[in-house]
């Protein structure tokens, strides 16, 4: 059997080989970044009633802090314990979620193709899988540990659809199936909360085409609708009941971070590309023109164009992005496709390749394009992703270098005499690349107490008891204001214009992150110039202005709203 047949009777083979040359080296090279610190960490050091592996104390104690996610407390319980602290395991174990996720949105996509009659469904489908997997704003999930959890809530969902169309196109209807695999899905994460809305309405628009029974579309429509309302409402009041630590609060600001993330859209997809935005810029704007004007002149004008049942699915399909964004604004975050909140981009993720296939069976029956033309601008297309993706990858590895190099010079022998009411404030690089290195403080604690040992790979040793936060001029997205540190001899705020707010912190006010800790010894640690100063006076810090992910937001308050 030659190359050629083999590919045609596995094609999924040819995504499995991109797998290996992008993934096979990655437990080698990438870390702990932010939460990992958390998850890999903390439950060995922290809470020794629960640092047995697999045990039931173990279990109970991720159950209760993820109540509202069941399948992701169940998830990291197992990698927790199978895995420890050996982060090169621990990569080896994502590189499986990896390598499934593909598969099952293979499966998924081959089915869906299938039921819309598109030719070769298998190698679409394949196609559709390797743009998923050179897409370069899949990092936040495939990269990072933490969020990695995200895979698993895909690979419920595409198998959910997978046996929704598989059923639409033979008449075998497994109620069961769809709704049990989209049960899983939204109880591990919320991404794909009402999302199956946009499939059930694909399959309306072929009812007639396809001969299929209005009242199956119904049942499925009932019992995902039955399942997302039941989840919701246990995600809702799980954290009252369990004390869950995972409780997303509504975004005050959801009107303003709904605006930015529709309106930057085009721009984050982008700037997904790292080093090559410009050339990305360069590349696909012309191509979408060029192919929007050969599409309009074969289909004599665009109203005939938009008047064909492809361009209604790219409408839903598009819709189900947007729906997406609907959701991460409500929990306050920005859409953005680099370093470690390019998870926002994880549903997305979903439908980009969809879209991009579907147009491009499309293109491919344009005869007024040569074949040749077709191929170059694809693999431009593919190249340019494909690269994007790597050098993203190597931000990564630069980031874990990095974080290594300030926790080793960090002088832990210094502060060894500090205890719990103490504090810290480290001075370091804040993040790389978007890549989040020294950020929220209950990472900074696991990071700067026990990472020496870690990276010396002896048994896991406290080096002081002082707590830690990080020194940051964070812009606030909608304010303007600058995020600051007050100290008042015996206690430290965070937040946004604190020294005559300091009392009156509110720590559920979304995206104030106004915080308070004890601190009756503070000490302030420089990486850049290694300097470990002890402050004596009240003060308040004020570090060089760092505008995040959401200055769009501020960008578009300013000049539009204010």
């Amino acid at each position: 059997m030659n190359i050629k047949s083999y590919i045609e009777n596995h094609p999924f083979s040819i995504v499995i080989v991109f797998f290996v040359f992008i993934y096979i080296w990655q437990p080698f090279f990438a870390g702990m970044y932010s939460d990992d610190w958390v998850f890999l960490i903390s439950y060995f050091t922290e809470t020794p009633n629960i640092s047995a592996p697999f045990s039931l104390d173990r279990l109970t104690h991720f159950m209760t802090v993820y109540a509202n996610r069941p399948m992701s407390g169940i998830m990291f319980y197992l990698v927790n314990s199978i895995c420890g602290h050996n982060i090169a395991l621990v990569h080896t174990f994502m590189l499986s979620w990896i390598l499934a996720a593909l598969y099952s949105y293979y499966l998924f996509t081959r089915e869906f193709f299938e039921f819309l009659s598109i030719r070769k469904a298998s190698m679409v489908a394949t196609l559709t899988a390797l743009i998923w997997l050179v897409s370069p704003w899949t990092l936040g999930v495939t990269a990072w540990f933490s969020s990695s959890i995200n895979l698993i809530s895909f690979i419920f969902f595409s198998l959910s659809l997978n046996y929704l169309f598989r059923g639409l196109r033979l008449g075998k209807h497994s109620f069961a199936k769809v709704g049990l695999f989209y049960l899983l899905s939204v109880l591990t994460y919320e991404s794909f909360f009402f999302q199956y809305f946009i499939f059930i309405a694909i399959a309306w628009l072929f009812i007639k085409e396809k001969g299929i029974d209005k009242k199956v579309l119904i049942n499925h429509f009932i019992i995902l609708s039955v399942i997302v309302a039941m989840t919701v409402i246990w995600n809702r009041i799980a954290p009252s009941i369990f004390d869950a630590v995972i409780n997303k609060v509504i975004n005050p600001y959801f009107l303003q971070t709904l605006v930015v993330n529709i309106v930057s859209f085009p721009y984050v997809l982008i700037a997904s590309f790292g080093v090559f935005e410009l050339l990305a810029l360069a590349v696909f704007v012309p191509t979408i023109i060029y192919f929007i004007i050969k599409l309009k002149r074969n289909a004599g004008g665009l109203k005939p164009l938009f008047r064909t049942k492809k361009f209604k699915i790219l409408l839903l399909l598009a819709s189900g992005i947007f729906a997406g964004f609907f959701l991460y604004s409500a929990a306050g975050y920005t859409m953005w496709g680099m370093g470690s909140r390019s998870r926002t981009m994880f549903v997305a993720s979903f439908y980009i390749p969809l879209i991009v296939v579907i147009i491009a069976a499309k293109i491919a029956q344009l005869n007024s394009i040569s074949r040749v033309m077709k191929t170059r601008i694809a693999f431009t297309l593919f190249t340019l992703s494909f690269a994007a993706l790597l050098v993203n990858k190597f931000d990564w590895i630069e980031a874990e270098r990095e974080q290594k190099d300030v926790i080793m010079k960090f002088p832990a022998e210094q502060v060894d005499h500090l205890d719990t009411n103490d504090m810290v404030v480290i001075v370091a690089p804040f993040r790389h690349q978007w890549i989040s290195q020294f950020d929220a403080p209950w990472s900074i604690k696991n990071q700067m107490r026990y990472g020496k040992s870690f990276y010396e790979g002896d048994e896991l040793v406290r080096a002081t008891d002082s707590k830690f936060v990080v020194g940051r001029g964070v812009v606030h997205p909608v304010s303007g204001e600058h995020y600051q540190i007050y100290w008042d001899g015996e206690l430290l705020y965070q937040g946004y214009g604190l020294e005559e707010e300091a009392k009156k912190i509110d720590k559920n006010f979304y995206y104030n992150r106004a915080e308070s800790f004890t601190a009756k010894r503070l000490y302030i640690w420089n990486y850049y110039d290694d300097t470990l100063e002890q402050i004596t006076e009240p003060r308040v810090f004020e570090y060089e202005p760092y505008y995040n992910y959401d200055y769009w937001v501020t960008w578009i308050y300013k000049n539009w709203v204010k």
